[in-house]
Formats: C-alpha cells, structure tokens, sequence
C-alpha cells in the first residue's frame, strides 16, 4: 500500500481496524469521483464521527492511485483467468504509436469470453516493433504461448493476415515471428470488417466516375470547413427547401465505409446545396475560388450524380450493416454466413426491377416522364 496512507492511518493497536481504515480511505476517495459534494461531505463527517483521520492529499493523486490499484488487481484476475483457460487468441491492431492487444479465452463455464489485454506503446511500426510489443506482453502475463492458437489482425503486410500482402517465404511479419516464437502452427485470420471494407474500395475505386465523385466531394466539405460563414447561406436555402442542413463531416480516406454519412447528408440537401453553390459562385467567390465552386458545381448538378450518389448510399448502408454485425461474429461459420447474407441482399438490390436500378447498370435510358418519381 502508498506509504501515505500507512503513516496517516488512524493510530491503533488492531491491525484489523487499520486495514479497515485504509479501505474506508480508498472507498471514499472513489467515491468522490461519482457523487455530489454534499453526498462527498455526508460521508467525510462518518467516517470523522467513527474516528477515521483522513489523508491530506490532493484529490487528483488519492483518485490515480486508486486508479492503479484497481487497475492492477482487475488485470492480474484477467491474466490467472487466461492461464486457466486451455487455449486462448489474439487480436491486434496500431493507431498512430499505439498497439492495442485483445485476447479471447475460454471462461470457467465453457464460454468464449474476450477483454482488452494491453495497450502500449510502440518504438516503431516495422514487423519487429509489433512483434516485440505482444512478445513483451505474453511474457509480462505469464501467458504460455504453447496454448496460442489463433491470430487475427487488419490487411496490412507488416501483419502478415493477408496473402495478397505478405511473400508465403518471407518471415519479415508478426504472423510468422509469432509461429517461430509459439513453436506450432496458429491460425492467422484477416479480420472480417476490413476484407469488407477493402472490397468496398477496391469496387469503389475501379470506376473512373466514382473516383471523379469522391474528389468533388472532398473539395466540398474542404471547401465548407475553409468558409463557416456558408453555413449561414446553407441554413436559409435548407429552410427555403424544406431540406435538411447540409453541414461538414469527416471521412476517412482510407475507409469507404465511412462516406455513407456524407452521401446521405448530400442527398437529403441536394437541392440546397445546389442554390448555395450557385449564390457563393455569384456574389462571394473571387475569381480562384469560382473556378473550384464552377468545377463542384458543374458536375452535382447532374441526374447521374444524383442517381450515382443515391445507389451508393443504399450499398453502404447495406455493407455498413453487415459490418457491425461481423464485429460481433463469435466463429468463422458465423462469419460465413453473414458473408452469403451480404451476397444475397447485395445480389437482392441488384436485381431488383425498378428504374435506379436500370439506371446503375446502365441497361437502358431513363424515360423524361419519371425522373421525378425515381429522384425526388
């Protein structure tokens, strides 16, 4: 225990009553994070009135030491739950200088249970530096790595998860350093949520048009984000058409996935969008920025783009769906089967005998007379 508490403790001759006053100490210091001030102050005054002397320290140090304390014991009953457990899997992945482990055991009932193990920091991002870091783990844990089975993570090649990515000869990757280093062969899965993901782009970014779609887009939103005050002119043409107010939305250039918010707040505002481009191109924009505003403007204000962004949206949305509901797949059968079910409602919307579709795959030209109706 910190050696503040044992020195400010209530003086007493019971060892039991000293114990029980460190913990009334840790109690009511955690307890300060969750409750009122008043409640807080109710309690000081018992625990005065039964003779407890409180630490004079700052809050803020009391609350992290708390903090580590409970931290270390939930971790170490994590770590012998894992021990016991007759096998046990990894999960990984980097964020910036980050590795986050997961691991997934079976618990004392037979179930399959899974925990974040460790998040550290790395000393770089090459095969080595990855490996090392879960290396470092496993051995902190006491974690025999003869009952590693499984190993999953994202495509990239340092990984080693995705034979497109990795040479089958080449040892350079945290898959075959983690095989050498268990003495057995393990099971190396590509993570489920990113092949989804990496199918979206590699459809999205073979269609010429679809890459001309996405650089308009950026150049929007990085055109609101450089201007607030079109906010203002956003919101008035919003209330003129009854349409919702089209506002900046981060997307990631490396998730498709994460365009489908976009697309449906540029369908829902289409109309407004369009006035606003065309007000700023007449009265704001000096003679650089209509250039960008004419070249927007230009190629939204088209049925095929409409029409484009509409269909995209209704594939994302149905990819974006099974993507959550592969994040809690508990067994490749059941990875499987989302995959068909995606196929289907896929195959589904593709199929489907109305005009948008039609017009996606280009089978034949939109009658003048529905335009409307297929659009608006």
């Amino acid at each position: 225990m910190p050696s503040q508490f044992s020195e400010q403790a209530t003086p007493s001759t019971s060892g039991k009553k000293e114990t029980q006053t460190r913990r009334s100490f840790y109690n009511l210091t955690t307890l300060h994070q969750c409750l009122s001030s008043c409640v807080f102050r109710i309690l000081l005054s018992f625990a005065e009135a039964c003779g407890g002397v409180l630490p004079q320290q700052q809050s803020g140090t009391v609350f992290e030491e708390c903090r580590d304390l409970i931290i270390k014991k939930v971790k170490e009953r994590l770590e012998c739950a894992i021990r016991a457990s007759p096998y046990f899997a990894l999960s990984i992945d980097e964020k910036a200088t980050m590795l986050i482990i997961v691991v997934t055991f079976i618990g004392p009932n037979c179930e399959k249970l899974s925990a974040p193990l460790a998040y550290r920091n790395l000393a770089g991002m090459e095969a080595s530096d990855l490996f090392a870091s879960v290396k470092d783990t496993l051995e902190a844990s006491l974690l025999d790595p003869a009952n590693l089975v499984a190993f999953c993570a994202d495509g990239a090649s340092v990984m080693g998860t995705r034979k497109a990515m990795s040479d089958p000869q080449d040892g350079n990757n945290v898959a075959r350093r983690l095989k050498a280093f268990c003495g057995h062969p393990i099971l190396v899965q590509h993570c489920s949520p990113h092949k989804l993901q990496l199918a979206v782009e590699a459809a999205f970014h073979g269609d010429d048009y679809f890459k001309e779609t996405e650089q308009r887009i950026r150049a929007l939103f990085k055109h609101l984000k450089a201007h607030p005050s079109s906010n203002i002119d956003l919101v008035f043409w919003s209330e003129l058409t009854g349409e919702d107010v089209l506002t900046s939305v981060s997307t990631s250039a490396a998730r498709w996935l994460s365009w489908l918010r976009p697309l449906e707040k540029i369908h829902a505002s289409f109309t407004a969008l369009l006035a606003h481009l065309l007000y700023e191109f007449t009265h704001h924009a000096n003679k650089e920025q209509k250039k960008t505003i004419q070249w927007m403007f230009l190629f939204f204000c088209s049925w095929e783009f409409r029409l484009t962004i509409a269909g995209i949206t209704d594939v994302l949305r149905i990819c974006f769906r099974s993507t959550n509901l592969l994040e809690k797949a508990k067994s490749l059968t059941a990875v499987c089967k989302l995959a068909e079910q995606l196929k289907e409602e896929l195959d589904r919307y593709c199929r489907r005998k109305s005009l948008l579709a039609d017009a996606m795959a280009g089978e034949r030209a939109l009658p003048a007379g529905d335009l409307g109706r297929v659009c608006l």
